[in-house]
């Protein structure tokens, strides 16, 4: 009889229990939507950039469909956009015309000409175009030869030509006149656009600079209107990697959010009615306890005892810290996951590596993924599973994978990411069954490379140094647009910070550069080094065995190449399957950056901007390389090697040798 007089109670318990671990989302406006909902705050300007617009505290998914050129930073109290790697102060924006004001940041930070004219003004593939109304065009010449110091002739008469010193022999020289199709200029040219009404006597320097920091305008040519209709509604724009997303306070929409009606009614209903029923529970139970004095000796069975499920914002607040409200909007849950892959089954997966299983799995919307789940004996980690997530979800770019979000869930950590169909680089390259790759594609695969690594060191709003460049972590899409992938191992560093050190060396032998791997040492030429390898892998089919490993190391990749390259036979190291069909221009240029980017001492390898300029342009010519990083002065025979010494012992015996004057022993790689 006591315990059917207890019952009740007991449920009471359960209601209560229940509503306090009612979902926060029926409570709380969705993340996505407070997070897009918030312009970027960058100085005393009422610029009101959102949509679309994303960076600073909101979140890519707030962004456009051409992310890779919308990301704002604010830089001392300035907002400023990189747009096909040229960065752009702006000045000014207007929703209702998606027109934005611009001025190249180079020129006005000097506040000069003398910059370093190799780069023109482009926005193909972006929504950007220029808005020409009232636009005139200002022509500069850089770097003009001896032979012909002044860029005039019959077709630019010297009237029409004005100069700018910059010290010494240098000379800038401009021109607002409009030039023919057929003028031949035998200097570098850049081409800024300016207003109209900047374009009066800009004869002496002070006027060309400040024409030229009065920007000029461009259009955004996306689809504003199907954003107008979501903000109409009271929602925030934003895009998920596919399709324009609506965020609303009850999640995301496809157009525009529902009524408000729609959304609260079952809200209510889910929350009024259970209170109800537990304010009448309780009186009831409060009536059953003053009657029956025997249930002062009651004991809960240990089947009621409850602990508190943790929220997703404490969980997320135990892993990131202070980053965890920016992160909140990528949180999956892991009943989603589980749907999207059949349950993590067999046939969906799709490899396994140091990180755990990948899988590839749907989401209900039709969007394909990919999904790392990190396994408990996994080498790398919850450390890199954190760094991976707080480094990848602040980066965009057409050359990086593409982070959907993560879990934490039932001592889950998984990484979701776009799908890439393809596999990676080194499949391409070193598997017995791979299919054969171009010269066309090798080298458009080098130059997307470039680009990716070029954003991490320069463009993106952090600087980040990847530590781990090789083939296996470069991915291939549908389209063999590589995507550099696994950020585990990446260290952010300050944007004027020249390099940084650390006392725990992780990465891949054969990738590293001797600063590195001997001393810790790392800096943004870390990667030009691994960049160089890679270049010289894609080239020649060959990998490049570990530096570190005497037995392999006299057929090294990179004492292979420098030697061809001293016997001025660089063709002769072409991978075999190219057959005739490639430049041979392009093939010898490429070996030729591989071989600068590898040299022993960093402070000569060069900088990724300057890569990509040389990638860009055969009108630049190139240094002379220095001897590579590891390379081995005479061939060695290993075997013969380890008879001379008497060495009958295991092949793994280590074996010191002389590479660039440094004695060298076995390593353990991570």
């Amino acid at each position: 009889m006591k315990q059917l007089l207890l019952e009740p109670c007991f449920i009471f318990i359960l209601l209560v229990i229940s509503i306090t671990n009612t979902p926060t989302c029926l409570c709380e406006d969705d993340a996505r939507y407070a997070n897009c909902r918030n312009a970027i705050s960058c100085g005393n300007n009422n610029f009101n950039l959102k949509y679309p617009f994303w960076g600073e505290d909101r979140g890519s998914i707030c962004g456009g469909p051409n992310y890779e050129s919308e990301e704002l930073t604010c830089e001392g109290q300035v907002p400023k956009i990189t747009i096909n790697f040229i960065r752009y102060r702006v000045l000014g924006w207007e929703n209702t015309s998606q027109i934005l004001k611009v001025a190249r940041d180079d020129y006005w930070d000097n506040n000069t000409v003398c910059v370093n004219g190799d780069r023109n003004i482009t926005f193909d593939n972006t929504q950007f175009q220029y808005d020409y109304d009232g636009l005139v065009n200002v022509t500069l010449f850089y770097d003009c030869p001896a032979s012909s110091p002044t860029p005039t002739n019959s077709l630019l008469p010297p009237s029409s030509v004005f100069s700018f010193s910059c010290g010494g022999a240098s000379v800038v020289y401009y021109t607002v006149q409009p030039l023919p199709s057929s003028y031949e200029a035998p200097c570098k040219i850049v081409v800024i656009p300016i207003f109209q009404t900047n374009n009066d006597s800009l004869d002496t320097p002070d006027r060309i600079i400040e024409a030229l920091q009065g920007g000029f305008q461009i259009e955004w040519t996306g689809n504003y209107e199907e954003c107008e209709k979501c903000t109409g509604s009271g929602g925030e724009c934003g895009f998920d990697g596919n399709n324009f997303q609506c965020f609303c306070k009850d999640g995301p929409y496809s157009a525009s959010c529902k009524e408000k009606s729609k959304v609260q009614l079952p809200t209510m209903i889910f929350i009024i009615v259970p209170t109800i029923i537990s304010v009448a529970l309780f009186f009831f139970c409060y009536y059953m306890v003053k009657r029956k004095s025997s249930l002062d000796h009651f004991r809960f069975p240990k089947y009621w005892v409850f602990t508190p499920k943790k929220s997703i914002k404490s969980v997320l607040k135990e892993n990131f810290g202070n980053e965890s409200a920016t992160l909140e909007p990528l949180q999956f849950n892991l009943s989603i996951l589980k749907a999207a892959t059949n349950n993590f089954s067999d046939e969906n997966r799709i490899g396994k590596g140091g990180f755990g299983e990948v899988y590839k799995g749907i989401l209900h919307d039709g969007r394909q993924i990919a999904i790392k789940k990190l396994s408990k004996s996994s080498m790398q980690g919850s450390n890199e599973f954190k760094n991976e997530v707080l480094v990848i979800a602040k980066l965009q770019h057409r050359n990086l994978v593409t982070l959907i979000g993560f879990c934490l869930e039932e001592q889950n950590k998984i990484l979701i990411y776009k799908y890439v169909p393809n596999k990676s680089l080194d499949y391409f390259l070193f598997d017995s069954q791979r299919p054969k790759l171009s010269w066309f594609q090798r080298y458009n695969i080098i130059g997307g490379i470039a680009q990716g690594i070029l954003y991490l060191h320069e463009f993106s709003t952090l600087k980040v140094i990847h530590r781990d460049l090789k083939p296996s972590n470069i991915l291939l899409d549908e389209n063999m647009v590589p995507k550099i992938s696994d950020f585990g191992l990446a260290r952010i560093i300050e944007i004027n910070q020249d390099q940084g050190g650390t006392n725990r060396i992780v990465g891949t032998f054969g990738y590293m550069p001797p600063e590195y791997a001997m001393f810790g040492q790392f800096s943004d030429k870390l990667d030009v080094f691994s960049f160089g390898v890679m270049i010289l892998e894609i080239i020649t089919g060959k990998k490049n065995l570990s530096s570190y490993e005497p037995h392999r190391v006299a057929d090294g990749l990179l004492s292979y190449v420098w030697r061809q390259w001293r016997e001025e036979t660089l063709l002769g190291v072409l991978d075999s399957s190219i057959k005739d069909n490639y430049s041979e221009i392009e093939v010898i240029r490429c070996i030729h950056i591989g071989l600068l980017c590898v040299q022993q001492n960093p402070d000569v390898r060069p900088t990724m901007a300057t890569i990509v300029s040389y990638l860009s342009s055969y009108l630049i010519d190139l240094p002379t390389p220095q001897e590579p990083a590891f390379f081995l002065h005479e061939r060695i025979d290993p075997i013969s090697l380890a008879q001379e010494s008497g060495c009958n012992q295991s092949a793994n015996r280590s074996i010191p040798f002389s590479v660039n004057k440094m004695s060298i022993s076995d390593f353990i790689p991570r």
